[in-house]
């Protein structure tokens, strides 16, 4: 690993674990071994090497887009619970990735302070609303669901998909709970949210 990718994980661990403002270039160049001096050979001061995280988040995750999933295809090889336990483990699968669990609280604790951070916290949140309100179309298309304004319904889901990524990482890094506890709590109450507006709810 080069200098600068060491700089760069320690600020990733530091400013998830302290916050930006409570991290120091001498926090950072101790957790490496370095000289504080080094740290300038490679950033000119914090504020870069903070664009460098928001970077990498975004070339990691955002700009590559990923197609818009296939609902049609999914909802033709899953029933609606199979399908929102098909989507809560991919969701908690990648939460396991514990560089993507830094990137995500760094930003969490930034986008209020931060435009670039709140940028993109933005940006990831409309995407999930956007996702859920597709979906939910949808399963009224096929029949699956009773709701008077499935595009309302499904943004509801998705906001209550965006309080579940605050607690996972407030979990993690709080309270150290286990993963899996969390994730089958989340799942419970999708399920029980399904049973409120599923046509048939046996499925």
């Amino acid at each position: 690993m080069s200098t600068k990718d060491k700089l760069f994980e320690a600020a990733l661990y530091l400013f998830s674990e302290k916050g930006y403002q409570a991290t120091t270039i001498r926090d950072i160049t101790s957790r490496t071994g370095l000289s504080p001096g080094s740290f300038y050979n490679h950033f000119t001061g914090k504020d870069e090497l903070l664009q460098a995280v928001y970077d990498h988040y975004t070339q990691l995750y955002i700009q590559p887009q990923e197609p818009a999933p296939d609902y049609e295809q999914l909802l033709s090889q899953h029933d609606p619970r199979q399908l929102f336990r098909f989507l809560n483990k991919s969701y908690i699968d990648s939460m396991r990735n514990e560089q993507l669990l830094r990137l995500t609280k760094i930003i969490l604790m930034e986008q209020y302070t931060n435009p670039i951070a709140g940028g993109i916290a933005y940006q990831d949140r409309q995407r999930l609303l956007t996702s859920m309100e597709e979906l939910f179309v949808h399963m009224q298309k096929h029949g699956y669901i009773r709701v008077k304004d499935p595009e309302y319904s499904g943004r509801l889901l998705g906001y209550v998909y965006l309080g579940f990524a605050s607690d996972i990482v407030y979990h993690l890094f709080l309270e150290k709970n286990n993963l899996d506890e969390i994730a089958l709590q989340q799942n419970e109450i999708i399920q029980r949210y399904l049973d409120e507006v599923l046509v048939n709810p046996s499925i």
